[in-house]
């Protein structure tokens, strides 16, 4: 059975790269033949009006040879070029503006289907991210009913595993909807006056106790008696981004690791800086780090719980504020991560 759905896959696939090729294959055509249309009209315009302009230019010699009793000098060949150049600047510039609003249309006729195809997608991870919520708070509710009625220590060691990978499908499900929610995001979003100082003590205060669990100092050097406001949607997104920065910085730290947060502001930013002295990215990782469901060390990430979903969100509520990201990393020696805000 497995042989038979195996070549059934490939057939399938097989017949999809087909007809993207045939796609391809069309849509080339259709190119070339744009662009042998605009040089033909290019050449033959230009030819209509040079010889035009040649038959005015002699036409006017001639007439002038006949009734003047001193015949003109006749057209230069500098004249003549001028002529030449001057139409092929004119019928070019003509067919390049005509070009580009062609391009334009041909472009939107082909992206069509890709934007289709995305915001179906989108909407299938939000509508299914929706629909798994109430059946993983039934498993939920189930799980601690068995571990209510449990009997010994091997079963309620079971319930506990069973309660652990439900309550990981329950973050990842959250993390999908707010993807889903950020992705709906276009532009800026509306922003108000959000005094960040204490946003910032709580997030790091909710991460005490899994920084002393695994054995990371945290530590904090914030500015004493004075209120940062930054322009947010809310202070529940700007405390997301904090938690989820601290808490990578945490689970991927070392034994005795430290985890350093500090603060620097101008008159129109505040930048947040999180450096740890944990495992760290290779240069080939780090550009991929704010990719969705990528971790740089999967089996590390597999023992934290951890779905790769953490930066993306940052990112996204980032951009939905006006906010930016900033890495830098070395494999062995730690990460800092830079967040610049603006002020209100």
């Amino acid at each position: 059975m497995q042989n038979v759905l195996k070549r059934f896959g490939a057939k399938v696939t097989d017949w999809l790269n087909r007809d993207f090729r045939r796609s391809r294959f069309s849509l080339t055509v259709l190119y070339v033949a744009l662009a042998a249309s605009i040089l033909f009209l290019s050449s033959e315009i230009t030819r209509s009006l040079f010889s035009s302009r040649l038959d005015v230019r002699f036409h006017d010699f001639e007439a002038q040879t006949v009734t003047q009793p001193l015949p003109p000098p006749p057209p230069t060949s500098d004249t003549v070029r001028a002529d030449l150049q001057g139409i092929i600047w004119l019928v070019n510039g003509i067919l390049l503006l005509i070009s580009a609003f062609l391009s334009y249309w041909l472009a939107g006729l082909t992206l069509r289907p890709i934007q289709r195809a995305y915001e179906k997608q989108r909407d299938f991870l939000g509508d299914a991210s929706h629909e798994l919520r109430t059946p993983l708070a039934i498993l939920r509710t189930q799980f601690e009913n068995a571990k209510h009625d449990a009997r010994g220590a091997d079963e309620r060691q079971r319930i506990d595993d069973g309660l652990e990978e439900v309550d990981r499908m329950t973050r990842l499900v959250g993390d999908l909807l707010t993807l889903s929610r950020l992705d709906r995001v276009s532009e800026p979003e509306v922003r108000e006056s959000i005094n960040v100082l204490p946003v910032l003590l709580q997030s790091i205060e909710r991460l005490r106790g899994i920084a002393s669990a695994h054995d990371v100092v945290l530590t904090a050097n914030i500015p004493k008696n004075i209120s940062l406001h930054v322009l947010a949607t809310n202070q529940e997104s700007v405390a997301r981004v904090f938690v989820n920065l601290l808490h990578n910085a945490i689970l991927y730290n070392v034994p005795k690791g430290s985890v350093d947060v500090d603060v620097r502001y101008d008159e129109k930013t505040v930048t947040f800086e999180i450096k740890d002295t944990g495992i760290g990215m290779t240069p080939e990782e780090l550009p991929r780090a704010s990719e969705r469901f990528y971790r740089a060390e999967k089996s590390r990430s597999r023992k934290t719980g951890g779905s790769g979903l953490g930066l993306s969100i940052v990112s996204g509520i980032l951009h939905a504020i006006g906010g930016s990201l900033n890495m830098q990393s070395t494999s062995g020696k730690g990460t800092t991560v830079r967040v610049t805000l603006p002020r209100a």
